[in-house]
């Protein structure tokens, strides 16, 4: 019955207002874009219709990649917010668009019914910084051009208005690769490198898929990248103070970004010398494996990249000496 979400919509409505007569209903639109074969866009506008607009405030969760408000005219000119999600459970590659981000959302505000606001829907917060503040500050600071209008903002207030030159210039590069992530599904089942999928013996039969995906995770030239993270580096030596802070964090996501794109063509480099007449070759396999000994030691210089850190927050919530529930910042 195509009517039928409306009339579940009333009665949760009439539920909430039970509680409070006041309430408002604030609803995930994520139901709408990974169940589509329910979510049908007469049932969606049986659902919306059923909700006055003072009683509704629908977020938009992925809007940055997969925008809703525009497949349902604007939630049928109920209140909603343009958010953006990129980070998948905290999986995510250093990987962002942010100039696409930009681009969606002022796509949105010249919309018959634009968002009443700007929202964060991120499920981890301690990677992509640059792609969080960016979106953020648009609730302020509406931008047309990154790259122009936003990016040498960031840098100075990142780093301190007497920046190094190289860190604006690592920047663009980034922003040029990395960060310029336009058209690229940012989506766990749809953009996996070795490290964050577990291989499997699938790939020794069918290396052309392999091949196919490690090419897919770079859409960019890497001496770009490289070059970017080589400007990151020299100024982090001319000024190591910096590097003790957002630095510090900055230098060891990019040089992440590169070793795990090392990682998958190494592993490639395994997979198809094992499934050829040669077999397998094990200075490949141990080449393979000494990325994850150089990960280890990159991710240790700092704190919030170790395993430790998350068990000891973990761990402080069973409580102190005494049994009390405590919490670390």
């Amino acid at each position: 019955d195509p009517a039928y979400p409306g009339t579940v919509a009333g009665a949760t409505l009439a539920g909430l207002t039970a509680a409070d007569a006041e309430a408002v209903w604030v609803l995930q639109a994520w139901p709408f874009s990974y169940q589509r074969d329910f979510w049908s866009d007469e049932r969606v506008r049986a659902f919306l219709d059923s909700v006055p607009g003072e009683r509704l405030l629908v977020l938009d969760l992925w809007a940055e990649a997969d925008p809703q408000w525009e497949r349902f005219d604007a939630f049928s000119g109920k209140p909603w917010m343009w958010c953006s999600l990129l980070n998948f459970g905290g999986r995510t590659d250093p990987v962002g668009d942010l100039q696409g981000a930009v681009d969606g959302l002022n796509r949105a505000r010249r919309a018959p019914t634009p968002p009443v606001g700007v929202g964060l829907a991120m499920e981890a917060t301690h990677n992509n910084p640059a792609f969080f503040e960016l979106v953020a500050d648009q609730a302020w600071n509406p931008v047309e051009d990154v790259a122009r209008d936003w990016l040498p903002g960031f840098v100075a207030q990142r780093y301190g208005p007497d920046r190094d030159p190289a860190l604006l210039r690592a920047w663009q590069g980034l922003e040029a690769t990395i960060y310029g992530a336009r058209g690229v599904r940012v989506f766990p089942e749809q953009f996996n490198g070795v490290l964050t999928l577990s291989p499997g013996y699938r790939d020794l039969s069918e290396p052309e898929r392999l091949r196919a995906d490690v090419e897919g995770l770079v859409w960019y030239e890497p001496a770009v990248l490289h070059r970017a993270w080589a400007d990151l580096v020299e100024a982090a030596e001319r000024d190591p103070d910096l590097a003790r802070g957002p630095l510090g964090h900055d230098l060891v996501e990019v040089a992440t970004a590169v070793l795990a794109r090392v990682a998958d063509r190494l592993y490639l480099d395994v997979v198809e010398r094992a499934s050829g007449e040669g077999g397998a070759d094990p200075a490949r396999v141990e080449r393979f494996l000494g990325v994850f000994t150089d990960l280890e030691g990159l991710l240790a210089t700092r704190p919030e990249f170790t395993f430790r850190l998350w068990e000891d927050k973990a761990a402080a919530w069973g409580g102190d000496a005494d049994g009390r529930a405590v919490m670390v910042d």
